[in-house]
């Protein structure tokens, strides 16, 4: 009976399915990478696009100004 149950706790010890947790910490340290990569790419282009438009609305606003 001990026998048994301890080639039962083996067996079942061995199986590998699923992740582990290191797997799943490696996973989102990878994902926290490309997404930190990703906003200091991002960060210089939304931050142009944001000053053009800025820039328009002084434009747009000095012109209305004057015109009046």
């Amino acid at each position: 009976m001990k026998t048994k149950l301890k080639t039962q706790l083996k067996k079942y010890h061995r199986k590998e399915e699923g992740l582990t947790l290191l797997e799943y910490a490696a996973g989102a340290a990878f994902v926290l990478m490309i997404s930190a990569a990703a906003f200091a790419v991002l960060q210089t282009g939304v931050t142009g696009l944001f000053g053009s438009i800025s820039a328009n609305i002084d434009t747009i606003s000095t012109n209305t100004a004057i015109g009046n």
